[in-house]
Order: structure tokens, then sequence, then C-alpha cells
């Protein structure tokens, strides 16, 4: 009985969630900034451009406020009434929209005389009640630049100069801080969704651990797993995702932080599905003139409620690197970093429309075609 109760209310809950969600079209939402991701203690370990960035300026309101604000306003939209005027979240309308900033990468590589950046940044467009502390909705964006330049040339200036045009955007090239502002009809229309996933899980196999470079940590590379993965799932446009959160199992919080230092702390919506990823092998290897490089991971697919597992299996990829006699420096995590990427991207094309093909050549799992051909509907 005292489970039959527990579903009920569960069901209840649910159902007055997703009113007040379909509601949202006709309230008006608050507009909260920018905002940072992630434990308190870490932020400026984490973010260090965008809190540099969003500093420069004499008024009280950051430069990455005041820009998203300006695109914002440039890109309404019918479905949502974003207000710009000053608000009481903890008394009045707490509905409030912010960017949450939630991954900075730099990588670099010296080829001869010149010195190749490559800089990406991502976030999290959120939509929540502040006063009850619930998300409501959130898209993920992202954006990525390279940049070559002569090996003695300042690599703290190129540095600056490319994490300033991915947030501001230069005139040939919107940054992060306008595709977001492009995704705000998104942003409505995932809270009206019936299914939600998420990356509940992801890991490392222990023996990969002590292989990962001295500037990354065990942490910092499931993040960057859970935080793509969920990006380009989303990107497909025919789920809703639910942000990637460290820990989900325990109790499913998102913590953060907005530039005038006030803080918020989450509960995400429960999952209807979830994804669980392990790393757990990488290898490189020559291949001609090319050195590849490999990764394989384990993946599974599970639904909460049931307590059953959907599909699972191990996947694998390798992309080829041309490494010359001119490379003084070689960034190869940024080589097993692309495998990872065009692994997880060929596995989330694969879900409403696997092919045996595909299957065949990056997987060992026998189960794992019949499996995701059984499961496709979710996913269209």
């Amino acid at each position: 009985m005292a489970v039959k109760k527990t579903v009920l209310k569960s069901i209840g809950l649910l159902l007055l969630s997703l009113f007040s969600l379909c509601s949202m079209a006709q309230q008006d939402v608050y507009f909260a900034g920018v905002s940072y991701l992630g434990q308190h203690q870490l932020l400026q370990e984490n973010y260090p451009q965008a809190l540099r960035i969003n500093a420069q300026t004499d008024s009280a309101v950051g430069r990455l406020d005041q820009a998203l604000r300006q695109q914002m306003q440039q890109h309404k939209t019918a479905a949502l009434n974003v207000r710009f005027d000053l608000a009481d979240y903890r008394k009045g309308n707490s509905v409030v929209i912010s960017l949450g900033i939630e991954k900075e990468y730099l990588s670099t590589e010296l080829i001869g005389d010149k010195r190749k950046l490559i800089a990406k940044v991502s976030a999290q467009l959120l939509l929540f009640d502040y006063k009850r502390g619930v998300l409501l909705s959130s898209v993920p964006v992202a954006a990525a630049k390279n940049h070559v330049q002569s090996s003695k040339a300042s690599v703290q200036d190129a540095q600056q100069q490319l994490f300033e045009d991915l947030y501001l955007g230069r005139k040939d090239q919107p940054g992060l801080l306008a595709l977001a502002s492009q995704k705000l009809p998104e942003l409505l229309a995932s809270t009206k969704v019936t299914r939600r996933f998420q990356v509940a899980e992801v890991s490392l196999a222990e023996p990969l651990v002590p292989l990962l470079p001295s500037n990354y940590s065990e942490q910092g590379v499931t993040q960057y797993i859970g935080q793509y993965f969920t990006a380009q799932l989303a990107n497909q446009g025919r789920v809703a995702v639910l942000p990637y959160v460290r820990g989900a199992g325990f109790g499913n919080k998102m913590a953060g932080r907005f530039a005038n230092g006030d803080v918020f702390n989450l509960t995400l919506p429960k999952p209807d599905y979830v994804f669980k990823l392990q790393l757990s092998n990488l290898k490189k290897a020559p291949y001609k003139d090319d050195m590849l490089f490999a990764c394989r991971m384990q993946v599974s697919l599970d639904e909460p409620f049931s307590e059953k597992t959907l599909a699972e299996g191990h996947i694998h990829y390798a992309v080829a690197k041309l490494i010359s006699p001119n490379h003084k420096q070689v960034d190869e995590w940024a080589a097993y970093q692309d495998a990872m990427e065009v692994l997880l991207d060929d596995f989330i094309h694969q879900l409403p429309q696997p092919q045996r093909s595909w299957v065949k050549q990056h997987s060992d799992s026998k189960s794992l075609y019949q499996q995701l051909k059984q499961h496709k509907k979710l996913f269209n």
C-alpha cells in the first residue's frame, strides 16, 4: 500500500508540474543574466575567461550580462516574454532565465614555427523557478574556434582574444551569447515533452586514470563526456535532455552562482530514461604516415521506473592524426577527444535509425543492434 501511495503521489506531482510548464507561455520570465554552474570554490578554476570578461566594465552589470541582454532583446520570441526590469525573485514571480556556463577548454600544439590553439565553450540556457529551486527547462549551446599564430607570439593574448570572440562573437561569426539567444523558442518547446532523457553516470575504467594528462582530472574527463553526449543528443532535436549533473543519482541537483554572487541549487525533473557511459580503453598506434587514436566505451540505456536495461554494449572508434617531424608539441589528448566525440556523435545518430553495418563495424556486442532497433521509437 505504501508503494502504491508513493507512486500515486509521484504521478500527481508530475501532472502538476506538466500543467505548470504548459502554462509558461502566458507568464513573464525575468532575465537573470549569466551564471556559472558547479561548486562555488571551483568557479575561478573552471571559468577564468568568463569571469575575466564579465569583470571588464565600470558598471555594476558585467560585460557578458550586458551583451546577453542585448542579444535576447534582438531575438525576441512570441512564446516567451523576457522582462529586463528588476524583480524580487524571493517574493513575486520567480521564474527566471539564465545562461549557465558549464565549460571552458583550450588546446595548444606547436608545429614548426607555428602554434595552433583550439578553444571551446559550452553552456546551458536555463529556465527555472528561483524561489522553489526547480529547473523547468534547459537547452545546451556550444561554440568553438581555432587559431594559428607564430610560436613567438603571446599565448595569453591569443587565448584572451579567442575566448572574447567565442563569448561575444564577431561580425562574421556569432558568439555563444548570440547562439543561446537564438535558441529561446527551443527552451519553451522542451517544457511540453512527455519523455526526458539524462546521462546519469559517466565513469573511467581504473587502468585509464593514471594515463590522464597532468592538467586533466578524472572528474574533468567524466564531466566533459557527460556534457558532450547531452549536448549532441539534445541537438538532434527529437527528444528533451536534462543537463548532465555529476552524481545525478543522489538527488539530481544542479548548483550555480549568478554574476552578482547569488547562488542557486536546482532540483531537476526525474528522467524517464537514462544513459550510463564508461570510457573503458584508450589506444594509439602508428598507421602509414599517421597515428591512430582509438577509444572504447561501454554504453547502456536504462528505464529507472521499471529498473530495466533496454540496450547495452561496447562501442569503439579510431581517428587518424598526421604527426609530422615538425611537431614539437603534440596534444594527444585532443586526438583522443576527437575519437570520443566522433564515436558519441555516430552512436547518437544510430538511436532513431540504427544501421546493422555501423554496429557491426563499431561494436563487438552481438545483441546491441537488435536492442537499438527495438527501442528506436523512443527517439522519433
